[in-house]
C-alpha cells in the first residue's frame, strides 16, 4: 500500500455568532458534473467496544473491527472511485488498507481528519467522566456550547473549524471526481451536521456506525445525502455509536 500525506492549514472564527456555518453555503460547488464523496467510519477498536472516549489514542482495529474492515473493503468492489483518503489514525488507515486492495488505489493520509482530541478524558467511560470531572457534567449536556473545551485536549469550535476546513479543501482538490475518505465518527457526524444545518455537538442525531458508508453528492445546485449510515454490508455489529443526548448526564443519574 502507498501512502502520501496531505497537511491543512485551520483558520480562525469560522463561527459567528455560536452558530455553526453550513458546508453547502461556502463549498465552490463543481461548475461541470458533480463531486461525491463516501464517508466511511473505521472499523471497531477495543475503545469502542467498551464505550470509551477516544479520540487522539491511536488505537488499532480488534478482531472485529479487522473484519468489518474487510466487509466494507468488499463493499467497495462495486464501486467506483477515483481517490482513497484516510486519516492518519491506524484505525482508519487499517480500515482505508482493506478498501485499497479492493479499488486499487493508493492511500492519501490527511492530517484533518483525525478524531476530536478529548485530552484528560481519553479513555474514559460517561460514567467515569461524570465521577471524577463533575464541571463537565452541564457542560456535556448543553449542545449549543460549541466553545466547550475537553480538558487537557480540543475545543468543540477547534475541531468543528479543523472539519471544515479540511473537507473544503477536500472538495477543491477533487472537483468533479468521487473521492472516498475513510476517517471517524466524530469527523463524520459534524461534516453531516454542517451539511443539514444542525449541531455538530448534537450526537444523538448525528452517530455513524463502524464501517458504515455516507455519501454526499455535491452538484451545481446542491449537496444531496444520498446515503447514511449503511452497514449492510457487515455480518456483525457489537457497539452502537456514542450517543450523548442534551439530557444524558440525568439519564445516567436515574440509572
Amino acid at each position: 500500500m502507498t501512502t502520501t500525506t496531505t497537511t491543512t492549514t485551520t483558520p480562525t472564527a469560522i463561527y459567528n455568532d455560536n452558530e455553526p456555518p453550513r458546508v453547502a453555503d461556502l463549498v465552490h460547488r463543481p461548475k461541470q458534473g458533480q463531486t461525491t464523496l463516501h464517508l466511511v467510519r473505521h472499523g471497531q477498536t477495543e475503545g469502542n467496544a467498551r464505550h470509551l472516549f477516544i479520540g487522539s489514542t491511536d488505537l488499532p482495529l480488534d478482531p472485529l473491527g479487522e473484519r468489518q474492515a474487510r466487509q466494507v473493503g468488499s463493499r467497495f468492489s462495486g464501486i467506483e472511485i477515483d481517490t482513497l483518503i484516510s486519516s492518519p489514525m491506524q484505525r482508519a488507515r487499517q480500515t482505508a488498507a482493506e478498501i485499497s486492495l479492493t479499488t486499487g488505489k493508493p492511500v492519501e493520509v490527511v492530517q484533518g481528519l483525525s478524531e476530536i482530541d478529548f485530552g484528560a478524558l481519553e479513555g474514559y467511560t460517561i460514567e467515569q467522566v461524570l465521577d471524577q470531572f463533575p464541571a463537565m457534567r452541564s457542560k456535556l449536556s448543553a449542545i449549543e456550547n460549541i466553545d466547550l473545551e475537553w480538558p487537557e485536549g480540543e475545543s468543540r469550535c477547534t475541531f468543528y473549524d479543523r472539519v471544515l476546513t479540511t473537507f473544503l479543501g477536500i472538495l477543491e482538490r477533487h472537483a468533479g471526481t468521487t473521492v472516498t475518505v475513510v476517517c471517524h465518527g466524530g469527523v463524520i457526524g459534524a461534516l453531516i451536521a454542517m451539511v443539514e444545518g444542525g449541531s455538530p455537538s448534537d450526537y444523538a442525531t448525528y452517530g455513524f456506525q463502524n464501517c458504515s458508508i455516507t455519501t454526499l453528492v455535491v452538484t451545481q445546485d446542491q449537496i444531496l445525502v444520498r446515503l447514511r449510515n449503511d452497514y449492510s454490508h457487515l455480518d456483525e455489529v457489537q457497539t452502537e455509536p456514542l450517543r450523548l443526548s442534551p439530557t444524558f448526564a440525568t439519564e445516567k443519574e436515574q440509572r
